[in-house]
């Protein structure tokens, strides 16, 4: 669901034709496995880089709607947010959300971003923003703010 949530948001980058064969797309499916497993990805300058704010809220929908659907997907950390992306765990995200998601349930994922995000979730972001940032700060000028 983390990776769709990125496709969703992204479709451009994923609307690609494809020009392969079913034998050539045999292939490539057996061989991706091994391309990820061995692929090192860069480091991003911003932990969260790519896994905002939008992302987040994103996400915690889908998740909702899966759990609406029947389907447990996984623990909201594992999800968004989170010590991985030098955030607040995603639970607390999810409570910023409140019953947004509950009351957009019906709304596509470009109506939702449309609408304006709960303050406590935006106040969450803008919280984690700022101490990321004056956490590097502090590092990078020899533990002086």
């Amino acid at each position: 669901m983390h990776q769709f949530v990125h496709i969703l948001l992204r479709p451009m980058e994923y609307d690609r034709p494809v020009s392969l064969t079913p034998e050539e797309m045999e292939i490539e499916s057996r061989a991706l496995p091994r391309l990820l497993a061995t692929e090192v990805a860069e480091e991003p300058e911003v932990p969260f880089e790519g896994h905002g704010l939008i992302f987040i809220r994103i996400a915690l929908h889908l998740r909702h709607r899966a759990e609406l659907a029947g389907t447990w997907i996984v623990a909201p950390n594992d999800l968004c947010a989170g010590w991985r992306y030098g955030l607040s765990h995603a639970r607390r995200y999810e409570v910023a959300l409140s019953d947004e998601p509950k009351q957009m349930t019906g709304k596509s994922a470009f109506e939702i971003v449309a609408a304006k995000p709960p303050d406590p979730f935006s106040q969450l972001w803008d919280d984690d923003v700022f101490a990321h940032f004056q956490f590097r700060s502090y590092f990078t000028n020899g533990g002086t703010v």
